[in-house]
């Protein structure tokens, strides 16, 4: 072989072994101490949705919620080191047919209520609140998917204008908090 054929044969072999990595996140502490590294797991919770009737003198409002982990925003890392999807949740409100609201929300709609030095928070429910059964009021949990003692809870009133407002409330005693949370180690995916 003459020099040319072994430059090509070279630089064939270094493309080969760059192209070559693995598209998988790895332990890189595994790594350093010689084991084999394994994919890190990125747990999702389990989809949410509720559909209901909110019955008020003015008329009916037929009401959506739903919750589901959302691709676009950032993974939350626990205190234990557990990586989860954070989630999306959006609340669908109508009188008769009529849009009343559509919202979206994150964890970040609800950051005034959260303390600051608190990391590794998802937003982990939205429900119609049960003690409140004749009026357009929802729970929304942020907290700790893993983790049930760092969990904040805030109400979410929608008057009958569509206009919404938020408050910091105590976690209800009719509701389960990891009940709540979907979180089902049958139906966890990992990435």
């Amino acid at each position: 072989m003459n020099l040319k054929t072994h430059t090509l044969a070279f630089a064939a072999l270094l493309l080969l072994t760059a192209c070559s990595g693995s598209d998988k996140t790895t332990n890189a502490d595994s790594t350093a101490q010689g084991e084999q590294a394994q994919p890190t797991q990125i747990y999702t919770t389990k989809a949410q949705k509720e559909n209901g009737t909110v019955h008020t003198p003015i008329g009916n409002y037929a009401f959506t919620t739903t919750l589901s982990a959302a691709d676009s925003l950032p993974i939350v890392s626990t205190e234990y080191g557990n990586l989860y999807r954070d989630n999306i949740a959006t609340l669908h409100i109508t009188l008769d047919g009529a849009n009343i609201i559509n919202r979206t929300f994150t964890k970040q709609s609800f950051a005034q209520f959260v303390p600051k030095d608190q990391e590794g928070l998802a937003l982990v429910s939205l429900i119609k609140d049960p003690d409140r059964p004749n009026e357009l009021a929802f729970l929304a949990t942020v907290g700790a998917p893993d983790d049930e003692e760092r969990n904040f809870f805030v109400e979410i009133t929608v008057n009958p204008n569509g206009n919404v407002t938020l408050a910091k409330t105590e976690p209800k005693e009719t509701i389960s908090d990891y009940d709540n949370l979907n979180i089902d180690p049958d139906t966890l995916g990992g990435v």
